[in-house]
């Protein structure tokens, strides 16, 4: 893309949409459980935090 469009762009590869849900939603739930607590981050946040620009996903 970068050599044909300009456009720079990162590939991932994602084994398990359902299991980044579930980590997601599993993160929602303990930082409602948990007010007190530091939020855990899910790990899907966590490998993006430092990207920018939009994501797309597929499957």
């Amino acid at each position: 893309l970068q050599e044909d469009f300009g456009v720079a762009s990162d590939v991932w590869s994602v084994t398990s949409f359902s299991e980044l849900r579930r980590d997601g939603l599993a993160a929602e739930r303990a930082a409602l459980l948990r007010p007190d607590a530091e939020a855990p981050v899910p790990w899907v946040r966590s490998c993006l935090a430092t990207r920018e620009g939009p994501v797309v996903a597929a499957s």
